[in-house]
């Protein structure tokens, strides 16, 4: 009996520790964060399989999976007419394939990030699943960088396309013709194309606006290898990613911005154009034209306004172009939808100055009228130094005579001046004058700025270079042209961080010039400074650049 009650106390203790234990509410011990990607256990058929002939690949991997941004990141080269359909489910992938494949060709399906672990998001980057449909895979690879021409920026996602003999005899190949390969840049505009079938190829590099694989769209950026390459095992390639003008003239916008002034823009720069109006017959000329620094915008400043209308008819290099009608935007304060703009209430000539409350030294004085002018008078502009007046004369800078230096004696650094404009001294071709504008300022010590020297040596030919100074930003600071190894001195530059620029200037027009596919003309070489140059107040820094 003694025996009994002691089993019953025992069974009723560990029924009690039993349930105690089983409501502690325990916090769970985690352990450490899964970094790990997915890991390929079996593929069906094998990955790098030959004699391929299935319809469907099926994909197992160690962990659930799921795709992200599969669109984006699967690159399927040669690429595929039909695109395949790719569904995860649980650890596996489903590739449905839709399009017929071609014989003895190796495929490669690159998936990029797209496949990731369902818990923490781990990527199988760089993942290939590879297959011929003939009887060995192809082995030869190409890679590279691709940057663009005129400032050798990079970009992600650019393709890189390649075209075999079938495909590259025709001129029209690129504007029709799917490439027989093709692969992508890299954040830093290198790519790698493998399991390619030797042979003979033309390299295509394609920002392609409308994903299509083909040069079809005007706003299209497009690279081009010059010669033939001979694939046998490895290559690499580097290619000028450019925009072509389009060789068709037109006006892209024109309107009246403000009473007395037509502003068009055009989509390239505007050759040997004229203007004519067909609704009305001036008895003088009647406009005052002002081009942008690249001819691609024009402002057209009527000195003569007896129409609410105007119809003109454009032509440019002797070809019509477009007739265009505008109505005339009035004074301010007229009754008119086309009003000189928001937050104008007035119609007046405005003087203003290149600079605020300081100057560099050796910076020319510069007057910026919102108006042509048709009369000024410079002996009414005052500059003084203290109690000296200084003796000024305005020069034109512009063929709109809306931009005036002011010449005088040279300022002296550290020094303050007062430049006086009274009434009157500026007439416009609307007959308006500008009312009294001054302005206090300082010539900045030398001191604050520095100087760069820099050498530039060129091989000796007949070729012509133009010097850019680059801001931080990209901006063209300061610009030489040079035909020979030459010493060129920047003055008063900020105590700022600098690069420098050259352009191969082949045609000898002062300007970069992009290239034209169709005629098989690259851009014109630019060159970036190997190195930049930070410059510090009353530094002097001298370097040497040898191309």
């Amino acid at each position: 009996m003694i025996f009994i009650r002691i089993m019953q106390n025992y069974l009723v203790l560990l029924f009690v520790l039993f349930v105690y234990g089983c409501a502690q509410v325990v916090s769970p011990t985690g352990g450490a964060k899964d970094i790990v990607s997915p890991k390929l256990i079996k593929a069906t058929p094998e990955n790098k399989s030959v004699h391929f002939n299935s319809k469907s690949i099926m994909l197992e991997f160690n962990e659930y999976v799921s795709l992200r941004d599969i669109q984006g990141q699967l690159t399927v080269s040669p690429p595929l007419k039909y695109p395949p359909i790719v569904k995860e489910k649980n650890k596996s992938i489903k590739i449905e394939l839709k399009d017929t494949l071609m014989e003895n060709t190796t495929y490669s399906f690159h998936f990029g990030k797209a496949i990731v672990d369902l818990t923490e998001g781990n990527a199988l980057e760089d993942f290939r699943y590879i297959f011929s449909t003939g009887t060995f895979l192809d082995s030869s690879n190409m890679f590279g960088r691709v940057d663009y021409a005129e400032n050798h920026k990079v970009e992600k996602g650019i393709l890189i396309m390649l075209y075999d003999e079938k495909t590259y005899n025709t001129d029209s190949f690129v504007y029709k013709q799917i490439p027989r390969y093709f692969g992508k840049t890299n954040g830093g505009g290198g790519f790698q194309i493998n399991n390619i079938r030797q042979g003979k190829y033309k390299v295509i590099a394609l920002k392609d606006a409308n994903n299509n694989y083909v040069y079809d769209a005007p706003d299209e950026f497009i690279g081009f290898s010059d010669s033939v390459y001979s694939l046998d095992s490895n290559s690499y390639i580097s290619l000028s990613l450019f925009q072509q003008i389009n060789p068709k003239f037109f006006v892209k916008k024109s309107n009246s911005v403000r009473h007395g002034e037509i502003r068009m823009q055009f989509n390239k720069p505007a050759g040997d154009l004229k203007i004519e109006a067909l609704n009305v017959q001036f008895k003088k000329s009647w406009y005052i034209e002002e081009y942008s620094l690249n001819r691609d915008s024009l402002s057209l400043w009527l000195t003569d306004i007896v129409a609410d209308t105007l119809k003109l008819l454009v032509t440019n290099d002797k070809k019509l172009i477009d007739t265009l009608e505008i109505l005339l935007a009035k004074k301010p304060g007229q009754n008119n939808i086309q009003s000189a703009g928001k937050g104008v209430a007035t119609f007046n000539l405005l003087v203003s100055t290149n600079f605020v409350k300081e100057i560099a030294p050796n910076q020319p004085i510069i007057l910026m009228l919102n108006n042509p002018i048709k009369e000024y008078d410079a002996s009414k502009i005052l500059l003084q130094q203290g109690t000296q007046t200084l003796k000024c004369t305005l020069e034109i800078m512009d063929k709109a005579s809306r931009k005036f230096k002011v010449s005088t004696f040279s300022l002296l650094p550290d020094s303050s001046y007062r430049l006086f404009i009274p009434p009157q001294s500026f007439i416009d071709i609307f007959g308006l004058t500008n009312d009294t504008a001054k302005a206090l300022f300082k010539v900045q010590k030398e001191d604050n700025f520095g100087k760069l020297k820099l050498k530039i040596n060129v091989p000796p030919s007949a070729k012509n270079y133009i010097v850019q100074l680059l801001d931080e930003k990209g901006n063209v600071f300061r610009e030489e042209k040079i035909n020979a190894s030459k010493l060129c001195v920047f003055e008063n530059l900020k105590p700022l961080t600098y690069s420098v620029k050259i352009i191969v200037d082949d045609n000898k027009n002062d300007k970069w010039d992009t290239g034209d596919f169709s005629k098989k003309l690259q851009p014109e070489k630019t060159i970036n400074s190997p190195k930049n140059y930070t410059l510090r107040a009353g530094w002097d820094m001298e370097e040497e650049w040898s191309l």
